[in-house]
């Protein structure tokens, strides 16, 4: 499907969110994060008039210190963003909704040009998490016989403290007055402390005349 009819006319890399049920793809030439919904069919098929998938939101990156990103990942462990792009130097990690976290050194690595991050099982101890950073080198464009690419493996520590979840109640929904709306919210929290390494969910009515009736208050997927 085209990421076009949302303004994506570069799209470098995406990652999904099995917790949210959230795509998140990458866009080059704006510098832009768009995190994408499924809609109600629960397939990933486009926006309208293709499909009816819907841009939850969307930030960019440029703000934060990172331009023509060219890679993304989500950490499972946080549900934060991990993106690499220009200076080569730096990985930034940021909330789903944009917020800094914080900025990773990779300078060490003296990559040219970062193209693509994941994290995977490390090679020293499966059991841990390690970055993989894939580095092009050289614009085959410029040169089309260099064959210089590289893919940089790092341990990253992960910051003590107990982080605020990461929440989001979907896209908003319009219904007559009288009719009931399904509602699909999404929470990632670091698990810290644990125990409990529980969540736990509430939904409540924010402002506006009226009253809302919830079907389960505390499901993540409820009716109102």
């Amino acid at each position: 499907w085209s990421t076009e009819p949302f303004g994506v006319d570069d799209p470098e890399d995406l990652a999904f969110d099995a917790v949210s049920g959230h795509l998140f793809v990458v866009e080059g030439l704006d510098s832009k994060v768009f995190r994408i919904s499924p809609g109600d069919n629960g397939e990933f098929d486009g926006v309208s008039p293709g499909g009816d998938d819907v841009v939850v939101s969307s930030f960019e990156t440029r703000f934060l210190g990172l331009t023509d990103p060219e890679g993304i990942a989500l950490d499972p462990r946080t549900g934060n963003l991990l993106l690499v792009g220009r200076p080569a130097g730096i990985v930034l990690e940021a909330t789903p909704s944009g917020e800094l976290v914080r900025v990773f050194d990779t300078s060490v690595a003296d990559a040219t040009k970062p193209s693509g991050i994941v994290l995977a099982p490390g090679s020293s101890n499966p059991e841990d998490l390690h970055l993989y950073i894939t580095d092009r080198g050289i614009d085959n464009d410029v040169a089309p016989n260099e064959n210089d690419g590289k893919i940089f493996e790092f341990c990253l520590e992960m910051l003590p403290g107990n982080f605020a979840p990461s929440v989001d109640a979907g896209p908003d929904r319009e219904i007559t007055l009288s009719e009931t709306v399904q509602l699909s919210g999404s929470v990632s929290d670091d698990g810290v402390p644990n125990p409990p390494r529980a969540t736990v969910v509430t939904w409540s009515h924010v402002s506006g005349p009226g009253t809302v009736t919830f079907g389960d208050v505390h499901a993540l997927e409820t009716s109102a």
